[in-house]
């Protein structure tokens, strides 16, 4: 099993690596180019094409799996050299209809994303848009797993979650290397915890995603070479909400776990965009407009280059989703200490960012 996860994540890399570098010489030609301008800290035109490799390589061999395992299940073969994973087949197969409609949604938000790229689509469209595709996953049996009984609410706390974590990691994507890189931690460190509850299938999917993030970081880490735009940071916000509504967090005996793992493991996309749309309210100002009020423009503002700027935010990243690794080894009085320290840290990232800039300066695409 092993092997099988490392061999899917060295897949995606592969086929992330030739995408990026195709994508690099493509996207000018399709018109995804963003330009330098006010509301963004690049200096010069840069392809943003990224995410359409990043699709690729993630559900190329999520497919090519998925239509191997039904044919073998159709046809009563067994492939040897598949060797234990011959016992998987049929598990892939009964999920193929469940991997549709999540791909199917996937494709919208790809497009969604796309289509912004190209011509910036209306915020309230782009939100309406995702909350349907949320809809349609519910519908689909997805449905978030928390100690509450009402159907009511956990559909809409599955939407909420779906709909945040798209947009999070969409206003995370503001500097070169940091929504991708972030993304990757987290993937990793949920991969860890799928590995050691026995979800593979989640496991896989996540090795995957990490293999089509690290091609694509290879030359999106500053100074990026390309960006993936709004079609890449809504897809991975996508995978990760809808990988972690798939995941079985809930235990009776801990009915608050479901809570605090994904809270640990996501901390820093969501505190960002919580801590950005509360600032721009407050102000009067609409909570899609652009600013400098992100958590890396105030790690600049201190005099940290981009790339400090995003080693930094991998880092805190890291030590706020490592808590998530030990959870299910952990007593519930532990649990809550890992998720007090968590606040800790962030009420310090708090204080460091008033510290930065008191006054909201600027405009970024973001």
């Amino acid at each position: 099993m092993y092997s099988a996860l490392f061999l899917v994540a060295a897949l995606s890399l592969a086929l992330s690596l030739i995408g990026t570098v195709a994508m690099i010489r493509l996207a000018p030609r399709w018109g995804l180019v963003a330009h330098p301008g006010a509301r963004r800290i690049h200096e010069r035109a840069t392809p943003m094409g990224g995410g359409v490799a990043i699709f690729a390589a993630f559900w190329g061999p999520v497919a090519a799996g998925t239509l191997l395992c039904l044919y073998l299940q159709n046809s009563g073969r067994v492939l040897p050299v598949l060797g234990e994973l011959n016992a998987h087949v049929s598990g892939v197969a009964q999920m193929a209809p469940r991997l549709g409609a999540i791909f199917a949604g996937a494709a919208l938000i790809f497009l969604l994303g796309l289509a912004d790229d190209l011509w910036k689509l209306s915020p309230w469209l782009r939100l309406a848009v995702e909350g349907l595709v949320a809809l349609g996953l519910v519908a689909c049996g997805l449905n978030i797993s928390i100690f509450i009984e009402s159907g009511a609410v956990r559909t809409a706390v599955t939407v909420l979650w779906i709909v945040g974590l798209i947009n999070a990691f969409n206003m995370l994507d503001n500097m070169d290397g940091l929504s991708a890189g972030v993304a990757a931690i987290i993937a990793l460190f949920f991969c860890i915890v799928a590995v050691q509850t026995g979800h593979y299938f989640i496991a896989a999917f996540l090795c995957g995603l990490i293999g089509a993030l690290a091609g694509f970081l290879l030359f999106n880490f500053p100074p990026a070479a390309i960006f993936m735009g709004d079609c890449g940071s809504t897809q991975i916000g996508y995978l990760l909400s809808v990988m972690t509504v798939e995941f079985t967090f809930f235990q009776p005996e801990r009915p608050y776990f479901p809570i605090v793992l994904p809270l640990l493991m996501f901390g820093v996309p969501l505190f960002d965009m919580i801590t950005v749309v509360w600032i721009r309210v407050r102000a009067g100002r609409s909570p899609f407009e652009g600013d400098t009020n992100h958590f890396s423009h105030r790690l600049l503002a201190l005099g940290m280059t981009q790339r400090q700027a995003a080693l930094t935010i991998y880092l805190v990243t890291a030590t706020v989703a490592l808590g998530a690794t030990v959870l299910y080894h952990a007593t519930t009085t532990a649990i809550w200490v890992i998720f007090a320290q968590t606040v800790a840290i962030f009420t310090i990232i708090g204080i460091l960012e008033r510290a930065a800039r008191s006054e909201p300066t600027g405009k970024s695409e973001r």
